[in-house]
């Protein structure tokens, strides 16, 4: 069985490399869509074996973010490429099965086997311990341990699916591939969201970046324009849960977030 990870990246030199490790160790290869990065990222996407990264196409940056002229990209890009199962992957995410030991090729595996065509994950935000940390292009998911359970509606990621003819991950906007009926295996798995490393990461992520008109219209991206990418209010570490080891059973499920820690009403909440 073959598994592409598509990833569309620009200026994320901080998460990358660890990112691509771990897709290569969970047994998956990866093509990436380079909005035309300045900092370390071609660099660090050269740097990686070719049975790692196996392919990289560049997309114009036109001074906005153009989340569906990208995603409308991969689509055109994974049609010229031969995958049993694609997956979408963005570069401060780390996802992982639920099994321990279990990788993602292992868990794919199995969920084809057993006839389904789409994995959801359950999405689970990592914060550092401190403003300051300084973990860029290392094994951060080993340092940075709290995080709260993001789920404002259930099955909102669906991230990994079946190569079947027709399906686009355009109208979903990256979270639900749609063009043909799916079946979601029942059981989501974890991805872990590494939204910042550090305030000035955040700052450099989020401070200046614009959105497309037109998908902002369309709804997209209207949590992001709470950022105050000057402001990195993390949570108390007692209003989040601990994982103490590298154990993505151990993930707790209860007490979801439904806004996200930089939000009016999520400070309210607490």
């Amino acid at each position: 069985m073959r598994i592409v990870a598509f990833m569309i990246i620009r200026n994320e030199e901080a998460c990358l490399p660890r990112c691509l490790e771990v897709l290569g160790e969970q047994g998956l290869t990866v093509a990436v869509i380079d909005n035309d990065s300045t900092d370390r990222t071609p660099d660090i996407l050269e740097s990686f074996s070719p049975h790692v990264v196996t392919h990289v196409e560049h997309a114009p940056f036109t001074g906005v973010f153009e989340w569906i002229a990208m995603l409308k990209q991969a689509d055109r890009m994974r049609d010229g490429l031969e995958a049993d199962w694609f997956h979408l992957n963005s570069p401060d995410e780390i996802m992982t099965s639920n099994r321990r030991g279990e990788t993602l090729f292992e868990l794919i595996l199995r969920v084809d086997s057993e006839g389904y065509s789409a994995i959801n994950y359950d999405e689970f935000v990592f914060l550092p311990p401190n403003r300051d940390l300084q973990c860029e292009g290392q094994a951060f998911d080993d340092v940075i341990r709290h995080y709260y359970f993001f789920q404002p509606r259930p099955v909102r990621q669906i991230r990994s699916w079946k190569n079947i003819t027709g399906i686009t991950c355009v109208e979903g906007a990256g979270h639900r591939p749609t063009g043909q009926p799916l079946t979601v295996y029942p059981e989501s798995q974890a991805l872990r969201h590494y939204i910042a490393l550090n305030a000035e990461e955040y700052r450099r992520k989020y401070g200046e970046r614009e959105f497309n008109q037109d998908e902002l219209d369309r709804g997209l991206h209207a949590r992001r324009l709470h950022i105050d990418a000057n402001q990195f209010p993390l949570p108390d570490p007692a209003d989040l849960k601990e994982l103490s080891e590298s154990d993505p059973s151990l993930l707790d499920r209860s007490d979801p977030w439904i806004q996200h820690f930089w939000e009016p009403e999520a400070e309210a909440a607490r």
